[in-house]
């Protein structure tokens, strides 16, 4: 099935117009850095059963 077919609507927007898009939703820098809400914050990795280090999502 073609995307016409089901509703779907592609147009490819120009350097301008994405850059005012990203500008009137907040998007056009990079994210402030979050301060630490804590005093204390563990960096080192977590160890889990049998001393086997925890994977956590987007750390490896």
């Amino acid at each position: 099935m073609r995307p016409q077919e089901i509703g779907i609507h592609r147009e490819i927007w120009p350097p301008e117009k994405l850059a005012a898009h990203l500008k009137a939703i907040g998007a056009d820098k990079p994210p402030a850095p979050k301060g630490s809400e804590n005093k204390y914050e563990i960096t080192a990795p977590r160890k889990g059963y049998r001393n086997r280090y925890l994977k956590r999502g987007g750390e490896y």
